[in-house]
């Protein structure tokens, strides 16, 4: 439907407004409640926090957009309509209209066929590039991103994701990171894995291309261990780079226990990398025996001499004394 010249925004969305009222009118009480708890809650935030003007020299409804993305997997938005008004529901050319229509979609569900219309109208990009939008629209942005990836509607060396690679500042490869280990529970296609892997590869690689070392980053990659089953050369490329920073923001301890779990496949390689991580780790405490343990595993498999070697670097650690003169015995 055109939209008749000198007519409002309001007047523009009243057929949808109409079978948006039959349809709510359907739902049960609580259902309706909640919706209208929500529907105010956005009207006061617009009111208050984004009341500013638009191109039509006055509020817009669509400063608001992002408050229909909470309706849209219920089905109450027309997909032509949401098509026809995407570019004015996030409006680049007006920062503060963009950024209330990012906050909005933040608090709508992920779904494939919104970030199609996010990437077939650039907003992804756009909102990756907006260095003034708020942190959690941000994050979840990004999230929405490495979703995609996982359902293979992104690539790597897509625009979207090279944004993340762009500056040597690693906030956002931290913020994917933690995504992807966030999903560890999820049941993952082996593509998806190793998409994952492939995304850790790429963020060594950005690592070595930069100035400065990006210890916390590097740190953080240690967590995605969790989707590794056996140690390859590729995998122990991996482990290597992340084992001298593990110390960093406390993720060491889940490190040694991902290689306690590795070490029945793959000891030689868990050997090896364990060493790097005790290059520049001195642990003070040995919680629940993680260390103790991996060191038992690795005498069964056979490397009592790294073993040895291990546990005279760890000798002030409380009872390793004892283990050490255990294996010195044999």
């Amino acid at each position: 439907m055109a939209k008749a010249p000198g007519d409002t925004d309001l007047d523009y969305l009243a057929p949808f407004a109409s079978n948006l009222l039959a349809e709510f009118r359907l739902l049960p009480l609580l259902t309706q409640f909640a919706i209208v708890i929500l529907f105010v809650s956005g009207i006061f935030v617009h009111l208050f926090a984004y009341n500013v003007r638009t191109a039509h020299d006055a509020p817009s409804i669509f400063t608001t957009g992002g408050i229909f993305f909470t309706f849209t997997h219920l089905g109450y938005i027309d997909q032509q309509w949401l098509r026809t008004n995407f570019d004015k529901i996030f409006p680049r050319l007006f920062d503060d209209n963009f950024k209330c229509a990012l906050e909005g979609l933040a608090y709508s569900p992920a779904s494939k066929s919104i970030y199609s219309l996010l990437k077939e109208f650039s907003v992804v990009e756009n909102a990756l590039r907006f260095k003034t939008a708020g942190k959690y629209s941000r994050e979840k942005m990004i999230e929405r991103l490495c979703l995609a990836y996982l359902w293979a509607a992104e690539d790597l060396q897509s625009e979207r994701f090279s944004l993340l690679f762009e500056t040597s500042a690693p906030d956002d490869l931290l913020e994917a990171t933690q995504f992807f280990w966030g999903i560890r529970g999820e049941k993952l296609s082996d593509d998806q894995i190793e998409r994952i892997v492939s995304f850790w590869v790429r963020c060594i690689s950005w690592s070595e291309e930069i100035d400065l070392v990006p210890d916390k980053l590097l740190s953080k990659l240690s967590v995605l261990t969790c989707y590794l089953k056996s140690i390859s050369p590729r995998l122990e490329r991996l482990l290597f780079a992340v084992a001298p920073y593990v110390h960093v923001n406390y993720n060491a301890d889940n490190f040694i226990k991902e290689l306690g779990r590795l070490v029945e496949n793959s000891p030689d390689e868990v050997s090896a990398v364990l060493g790097k991580v005790l290059e520049t780790y001195t642990p003070s405490y040995d919680f629940e025996d993680k260390l103790k343990n991996l060191l038992i595993k690795l005498m069964e498999k056979g490397k009592r001499a790294d073993v040895i070697l291990y546990a005279e670097r760890l000798r002030n650690l409380p009872g390793m004394p004892e283990f050490y003169a255990q294996a010195i015995r044999g």
